[in-house]
């Protein structure tokens, strides 16, 4: 499944799910029905079915906003593998058109996911503590390099790997007042290598000392 187009059509009736579901690799294309449930808080299960009414893998997850979907997909056999769907309105403008996101944007998703360990999005803005309350405005994620692979990374099980960096437009630190802002100095973004296993990724900070020490906030906390 990591490997095949895969297109989602969903309807929703208040708890319930419904739709199709249409995958193709290399070889096949594969057609299943979909039904699932929603419950209050967009945590998601979804089965596929074949036309012969078997049931095929599983989707869960959750709709962690409108147009995105993080989760796992079971396949009938085999192992889980991460997914991450992002949505889109079709021709018709009735329902939603699901498509897998690129392997560079589940990189960066991966590495935002570990990023928001320590560090605070209120508003459009990221917070942070490290001696001082820290602010980064205009903050983005980028694929900063693509490693090709070596026969050892594939043998190890390696299916992707590279560098992520965190940059952002300006920064300003708050000591008893926040201070002027500072332009964004390429020698101060966050850099993170990133690798994927299957359906599992692999994050590390390549400043590692110093990213333990910042220490996240709350929003309410933010002056």
């Amino acid at each position: 499944m990591s490997d095949a187009e895969i297109e989602i059509k969903l309807v929703r009736n208040g708890e319930n799910l419904s739709g199709t579901e249409k995958a193709k690799d290399s070889k096949f294309t594969y057609d299943f029905t979909l039904k699932g449930y929603i419950d209050a808080h967009q945590n998601v299960t979804i089965t596929e079915y074949t036309e012969a009414g078997k049931e095929g893998g599983e989707y869960r997850g959750k709709f962690v906003n409108p147009n995105r979907f993080v989760g796992t997909y079971q396949p009938y056999e085999g192992d889980a593998e991460s997914v991450i769907l992002s949505a889109e309105k079709d021709s018709s403008g009735d329902a939603e058109v699901s498509q897998p996101a690129s392997v560079e944007e589940q990189a960066k998703a991966a590495v935002k996911d570990y990023f928001e360990a320590a560090f605070t999005k209120c508003g459009d803005s990221y917070y942070s503590f490290e001696r001082y309350l820290h602010q980064y405005s205009n903050p983005r994620f980028v694929i900063a390099k693509t490693n090709s692979l070596t026969e050892a990374d594939r043998l190890n099980g390696a299916t992707w790997s590279g560098q992520v960096d965190f940059v952002y437009g300006a920064e300003r630190m708050y000591d008893g007042g926040w201070q002027s802002w500072e332009n964004y100095d390429h020698w101060k973004h966050f850099t993170f290598n990133v690798a994927k296993f299957g359906s599992r990724w692999q994050v590390e900070s390549d400043w590692t000392p110093t990213w333990l020490r910042y220490r996240k906030v709350k929003c309410t906390d933010v002056p």
